[in-house]
C-alpha cells in the first residue's frame, strides 16, 4: 500500500507540473498568435486529457504489478512450505557458495548445528558433515567437480560411519534460461537397502540405486517438479 501511495502522489506531482507548462505555454502561444479563443481552450482541453489518460494507465500498470507482486509471494510460500514439510532433506547453494535454502530435515540428517547452519556457508557445511562418511575426502573431491559442472544431474549414495545410507540427488537452480546455483536433496534410504540385502550381501554403489527404479523415479518427479518450481526463480 505504502509503494502505491508513493506512486500515486508522484505521478500527480509529475502531472500538476506537466499541466501547468503546457497551461504558459498556451498563454505564451495566445499572445504571440492571432488565434482564436477557442482555439487555445482546445487546444488546452485536449493537453490536460492525455495527462489524465496517462495518469490511469500508470495507477493500472501498478495495480497489475502489485497483483503478480501478490501472486508470487503466494506461490513462494507454498513452495517454501511444501519443502520444509517434506521427508528430504533439501539445500540450495548458489554459484558463489552461499546457502539460499534448507530446510530443517537437511539439518537432521546431517546433525549440523545452528551455529553453522546460519553462516550459510557452503564450503564450511561441507568440511563439518563430510567427517560424518566413510570416506570423507572422496565425498568432498566429488561434491566440488559436480560444483563445478553447472549444468549437470547427479544421482548417487552416500554411507555414514554410524552405518545410514544417504541417497543423494542434485540438480541445477535455473532463473529462465541460466544456471543460478544447485539443488541437493538427500534421503534416508537405509531400511531400504537392508530390505535389497537382508544377508548383508552387495555392497550399495550408484548402479543399485539407479536400479531401484521405485526410488528414481519419485525422486527424480519431485526434482523436476518441485525445485524447478520453487526457485526457478523463484528462492
Amino acid at each position: 500500500m505504502k509503494k502505491t501511495r508513493t506512486s500515486i502522489l508522484l505521478v500527480l506531482f509529475y502531472a500538476a507540473i506537466s499541466a501547468a507548462a503546457v497551461y504558459v505555454s498556451v498563454c505564451f502561444i495566445w499572445r504571440i498568435t492571432p488565434a482564436p479563443y477557442i482555439a487555445h481552450i482546445i487546444l488546452l482541453a485536449l493537453s490536460l486529457f492525455g495527462l489524465i489518460f496517462s495518469f490511469i494507465r500508470m495507477i493500472a500498470e501498478n495495480n497489475k504489478i502489485e497483483m503478480l507482486s501478490s501472486q508470487n509471494e503466494e506461490t513462494c510460500s507454498l513452495l517454501n512450505t511444501t519443502l520444509r514439510s517434506t521427508a528430504d532433506g533439501i539445500l540450495v547453494v548458489d554459484l558463489k557458495g552461499k546457502v539460499t535454502f534448507f530446510n530443517e530435515q537437511f539439518l537432521k540428517i546431517w546433525g549440523v548445528p545452528d551455529y553453522i547452519a546460519k553462516k550459510k556457508d557452503d564450503l564450511l557445511l561441507l568440511n563439518y558433515v563430510k567427517e560424518k562418511l566413510k570416506e570423507p575426502e572422496l565425498f568432498l573431491d566429488g561434491t566440488l567437480q559436480m560444483y563445478s559442472k553447472h549444468d549437470g544431474v547427479y544421482f548417487d549414495d552416500l554411507k555414514f560411519k554410524d552405518g545410514r545410507i544417504i541417497e543423494r540427488y542434485s540438480i541445477p537452480q535455473y532463473f529462465k534460461d541460466t544456471v543460478i546455483g544447485r539443488v541437493w536433496s538427500f534421503r534416508d534410504i537405509t531400511q531400504h537397502k537392508m530390505a535389497e540385502h537382508p544377508e548383508g550381501k552387495g555392497k550399495n554403489n550408484i548402479g543399485d540405486i539407479v536400479k531401484s527404479a521405485g526410488h528414481g523415479v519419485s525422486l527424480r518427479f519431485f526434482g523436476t517438479m518441485a525445485f524447478d518450481l520453487y526457485i526457478g526463480g523463484m528462492l
